[in-house]
């Protein structure tokens, strides 16, 4: 089976990701998405808001069904209780799909609070890893994250 490929907006909580992804989508709430002809399934929900529905389409998401995928997910890697089923969710869903992180890399107007090491480095092991740090506005964000997959596709 061909590996899927898979692009997450990642920030931690409250930090813009499904307004960017709303952006992205030009404001609508879709679960499917077209990008310059190929079709996305869209989770705009992240595991800090929905762990259980989160890890559940990680665990049964294809790529015969779904072969592109856009998700919102915050790197809950401070806390075991969290970061071990994370890692565990992460590890069997690379094996059915090429994942690539967009991290949101501060909250607020510059300087802003940035994201910490901790919660960027342990994404490296899954796949492609670039860290957005000028912008906080949607549209932009949006357009980077746009930008991001069409380089990856």
């Amino acid at each position: 089976m061909k590996k899927g490929k898979a692009f997450f907006m990642v920030s931690s909580r409250r930090w813009g990701k499904a307004h960017a992804l709303a952006a992205l989508t030009g404001g609508i709430a879709a679960r499917r998405y077209v990008i310059e002809g190929t079709r996305f399934a869209v989770r705009r929900m992240s595991n800090d808001e929905d762990d259980l529905g989160f890890f559940d389409l990680l665990d049964n998401t294809y790529p015969d069904s779904a072969p592109h995928v856009i998700l919102a997910m915050c790197p809950t890697f401070k806390e075991d209780r969290r970061r071990i089923p994370l890692l565990n969710a992460l590890e069997n869903f690379r094996y059915r799909y090429e994942m690539f992180f967009f991290v949101l890399g501060r909250q607020g107007k510059a300087p802003g609070k940035p994201i910490g090491k901790a919660e960027i480095e342990p994404l490296k092991s899954f796949g492609t890893v670039e860290v957005f740090r000028r912008s906080i506005e949607p549209e932009s964000r949006a357009r980077a994250f746009k930008k991001f997959i069409l380089a990856h596709l």
